[in-house]
């Protein structure tokens, strides 16, 4: 005779067993889903990556050669207005020359009774800047373009200095001197060239 305890477990059916052990396997694999992806789920989250990057990669690029142009254009007015502060305070003709040569835009500001090609000591722009020759009109031959200011801080003629970046991503920029005052301004590229053929202004 067994003990009385042991009664339930010999008289347990075997389809209750199943369900027990149907049961457990399935916690089991609830369990191991939630701890982890499958292989397919992520296969389309890569998938997704990839392409919200291939959207979003040209954008940010534009915008941060946007911005390095931009900062060149930045350093090119600075360097007009401090041209002309020099002619003011030294009451003496000074001058802004700028030149592309091997392929890196330089510019100086210097006494204009300084030849600019004698002076050794040239500002570099970023390599990824490029001169738009064809929309820059100064002052100055040899391939170098100058802004001249008198003691007074006027200027002769008016002028453009164009730049651009060589991969061609973002608009042009530019600075104009458009009185004879000297005032010197910023511009941006034009949807159509103005009136005057250039491209920006």
């Amino acid at each position: 005779m067994f003990p009385q305890t042991l009664v339930p477990m010999v008289g347990h059916p075997k389809s209750e067993l199943v369900k027990e052990s149907q049961k457990f396997n399935g916690v089991r694999s609830a369990r191991h889903r939630q701890a982890g992806f499958t292989l397919l789920e992520i296969l389309v989250i890569v998938v997704i990556v990839g392409i919200l990057a291939a959207i979003a990669t040209p954008s940010w690029l534009q915008f941060l050669t946007k911005r390095e142009v931009e900062a060149a254009q930045d350093e090119i007015y600075q360097a007009i207005q401090q041209a002309q502060t020099q002619a003011i305070a030294q009451r003496s003709p000074w001058q802004f020359s700028i030149r592309e040569r091997n392929g890196q835009v330089e510019w100086v500001i210097h006494s204009a009774a300084i030849a600019a090609e004698n002076i050794a000591a040239w500002e570099r722009l970023s390599p990824k800047i490029g001169l738009d020759e064809a929309n820059t009109q100064t002052l100055g031959e040899s391939g170098v373009h100058s802004i001249a200011f008198d003691f007074k801080g006027n200027v002769e003629t008016q002028s453009i200095i164009t730049i651009e970046d060589r991969a061609d991503i973002a608009p042009k920029q530019c600075v104009l001197i458009n009185n004879l005052l000297g005032r010197a301004s910023k511009g941006a590229e034009l949807p159509e060239p103005n009136r005057f053929g250039f491209e920006c202004f």
